[in-house]
């Protein structure tokens, strides 16, 4: 006799084959190139172009296919639409002209479900946040407060790169080399959870979110970074507090005009029901996380070139010895160092840090140049193949200071005299509109003034090999730099050895009297 718990069971068996059937035809479905999509490589059923994007140094491989489909490439990864935009112009059409729909972030389940925690629906790191409010305020304040503090001279580049953002964002100088090791372990993993390939694609294949622990080795990293970032986040917030209650207690004593960084401002003049101390803390770390990296490889980088590049080295020294003679260079005298200036620009150019920039996501349907881009894309921004197109830059692979003397955005003289305003950027390596990094100035500032004292005090030579090439000489990742390499630092004289070491003491005592 057949009885109806029987007949329940073969229905739910019967179904589950359609179910699982009608699934997969979705998912195919969506695997699909778009109508009217942009043009670019030939798909495969299902995977679309996932194995025709190369894990390493990607940029590289849509540099070579916006030659062959254009500056505006259509790629599908899974169900997966991705864009990336390989031509100025159109970058200042969509991310500028266009940023209300371009300035979005898409939805990554390591990070926004693994790592960063969320208050009242949102997300608090900067680099993830969603174009609502939130966003707005946390821009709006870094924008209006940052201040930046460079007058120091420091030996180590990884120090030097995380101590000068420290002090501007909660205050604090005094970071020994257990913190520095910590943060950069963590920063390393964080940017090789975030890099495409690097980790399982969650995103699109949801299945593999459970995978159990121990086989997922995504998934403890994404807690080593979790615990690390939080912590570490929380003591940036605690020494903002401490700089506060010191700055009260001596304000009636010393009558200096104390420094405030940007937590400590927040923590004073801020509304406290706007400013939770989890939001701030993730404030001040979103800020180090989007700065750090990207100063020391743009430092590295800057100094690989002038030791590649003696004749280069030796001019930018002239220049910094007529303006600043037998003293170390100040952050005042930075406006009066076209050259260096224009080797910075040029070292942002030939070797960006971020060859292409964060994504962005499309928030409703967008029609350009007779293609639609859906809704949900994934937009990036190959910066690289910017910097690198022989259109706009004479001999783009040449490191080339006097083009950013010729104009101010390093192009073709003939291209940009009849578009100043279209091309009137110096550097594409900081995003473009809504989601272009606010910090730049910040960064360049610091960059030069630690140049400017290295090219003042030392010839720099190479002590071994040198490789320039961006294929071997440098590492691959979210931001890239050189590769190491060896150089040998030769104090130009005694008088400007001793110079040095008292430079470094009077930057120490403003120091002690401004924090």
């Amino acid at each position: 006799m057949v009885t109806l718990e029987h007949i329940d069971s073969r229905v739910v068996l019967a179904f589950i084959p359609i179910y699982l059937a009608t699934a997969f035809i979705r998912f195919a479905l969506k695997c699909r190139r778009p109508e009217d999509y942009p043009p670019g490589p030939p798909t495969v059923p299902i995977l679309g172009n996932l194995l025709d994007v190369p894990l390493v140094k990607p940029f590289l491989a849509f540099q070579s296919w916006a030659k062959t489909y254009g500056d505006v490439i259509g790629l599908k990864v899974g169900p997966m639409n991705l864009v990336v935009l390989s031509d100025p112009k159109v970058v200042r059409e969509l991310f500028e002209k266009r940023g209300l729909k371009y300035s979005d972030r898409p939805y990554n389940y390591i990070a926004d479900e693994h790592i960063v925690p969320r208050e009242h629906g949102y997300t608090l790191h900067i680099i993830f946040m969603k174009k609502d409010e939130s966003w707005r305020k946390w821009r709006a304040a870094l924008v209006r407060d940052i201040l930046l503090d460079p007058d120091h001279h420091l030996e180590h580049v990884r120090r030097w790169g995380l101590i000068t953002p420290f002090v501007a964002v909660c205050g604090r100088r005094d970071v020994d080399e257990e913190m520095v090791q910590n943060f950069y372990e963590t920063q390393h993993t964080w940017l090789d959870l975030l890099e495409a390939g690097k980790t399982p694609p969650v995103d699109f294949i949801p299945f593999l979110r459970w995978v159990p622990r121990f086989l997922a080795k995504w998934k403890r990293d994404a807690t080593f970074v979790r615990v690390n970032q939080s912590a570490f986040y929380d003591e940036l917030l605690a020494s903002a507090r401490r700089q506060l209650a010191a700055q009260a207690a001596s304000a009636s004593t010393d009558g200096v005009n104390k420094y405030e960084s940007l937590m400590t401002k927040i923590l004073k003049e801020g509304d406290p029901s706007e400013w939770s101390d989890k939001k701030l803390a993730y404030l001040g770390g979103g800020l180090l996380d989007a700065a750090v990296d990207t100063t020391v490889s743009t430092l590295q980088t800057l100094l690989l070139a002038v030791i590649a590049h003696r004749d280069i080295q030796k001019r930018a020294q002239t220049e910094i010895d007529q303006v600043c003679g037998d003293s170390p260079p100040q952050a005042e005298a930075l406006k009066e160092l076209p050259y260096l200036r224009a080797c910075l620009l040029e070292s942002m150019r030939w070797r960006p840090s971020t060859p292409m920039t964060l994504p962005h996501c499309l928030v409703e349907d967008d029609m350009f140049r007779g293609h639609i881009i859906p809704k949900g894309s994934t937009i990036l921004q190959n910066t690289w193949a910017i910097n690198h197109n022989e259109l706009y830059y004479k001999s783009p692979d040449t490191f080339d200071p006097d083009r950013y003397l010729k104009t101010p955005s390093g192009m073709r003289p003939e291209i940009v005299k009849d578009n100043v305003e279209e091309f009137r950027r110096p550097a594409w390596v900081f995003g473009v509109g809504r989601r272009a990094c606010p910090g730049d100035q910040f960064g360049q500032q610091a960059v030069l003034i630690a140049a400017a004292k290295l090219l003042w005090a030392f010839d720099i030579a190479p002590a071994g090999p040198i490789d320039t090439s961006m294929e071997k000489g440098f590492c691959a990742g979210l931001v890239i730099g050189p590769e190491p390499f060896r150089a040998s630092y030769l104090p130009r004289d005694e008088g400007r050895r001793n110079a040095v070491l008292e430079d470094e003491k009077n930057a120490e005592k403003l120091l002690d009297a401004i924090l």
